[in-house]
């Protein structure tokens, strides 16, 4: 999938568990359920999504640079889109800043990123770079656990072979309708798009196929954070 925007798979409704991984300081962490994987990689993988209750449940879907989910993904809704124009108050040019605002932010802060608000400061969303390296650097297997398709993610260096964390084929949120659940995934990255500040980074896969592509910052996706 080139662009989230431009490929409509199918439409399927259904129930997204609510349930929180972990939070920082005022929600109980679960130290079976978030752990930190070691692949062999410059950082470490946790074993769920962000608000996920177990490897294989999808989590919450964020707009990027938003913190918690909601019921509805469009450019009205997102945090950082102001005025009739639908133009933007952060990580922004002049081009497409609201009022001719620019701050030239291309990287999440901690602020904005909900891997780090919502398990704590060590945890963050991966960067398109972090993304690549998982890509090239692990063994990726195409398999479907407890009826969630997806990939087992192995380390592929001497050593780290019989550690993995699963990915599942989480789709993505646009509106209030979730699209390609169980067929592909969407997974933000913590970087703004090169071409447009109105698209982010994020990691996409299906059966066939992986890489990092970009979308516009309203749609909801998943989280999979990582740490040092």
């Amino acid at each position: 999938m080139k662009q989230i925007k431009l490929n409509v798979f199918a439409v399927l409704v259904i129930l997204l568990a609510m349930t929180s991984c972990e939070k920082n300081s005022s929600v109980d962490i679960d130290e079976d359920l978030i752990q930190a994987v070691d692949l062999g990689l410059s950082v470490k993988w946790a074993t769920c999504n962000v608000g996920a209750s177990s490897p294989q449940n999808y989590g919450d879907y964020f707009a990027w640079g938003e913190t918690v989910s909601k019921d509805n993904y469009i450019a009205e809704t997102c945090k950082f889109i102001a005025g009739y124009d639908c133009l933007l108050t952060k990580y922004t040019d002049s081009i497409c800043g609201y009022e001719g605002f620019e701050d030239l932010k291309t990287v999440l802060d901690s602020e904005d990123d909900a891997a780090y608000v919502n398990w704590g400061k060590e945890w963050r969303t991966p960067t398109n770079d972090e993304f690549q390296e998982l890509i090239d650097s692990c063994t990726w297997e195409w398999i479907t656990l407890n009826g969630t398709c997806g990939y087992k993610v192995s380390g592929k260096k001497s050593g780290f072979e019989n550690n993995s964390i699963f990915l599942p084929a989480t789709g993505y949120m646009y509106d209030v309708y979730p699209y390609q659940i169980n067929y592909c995934a969407c997974y933000w990255s913590s970087n703004l798009s090169d071409s447009s500040a109105y698209d982010a980074s994020y990691l996409y896969f299906h059966s066939n196929g992986k890489g990092i592509e970009e979308c516009y910052r309203y749609y909801g996706q998943c989280i999979r954070p990582v740490c040092e």
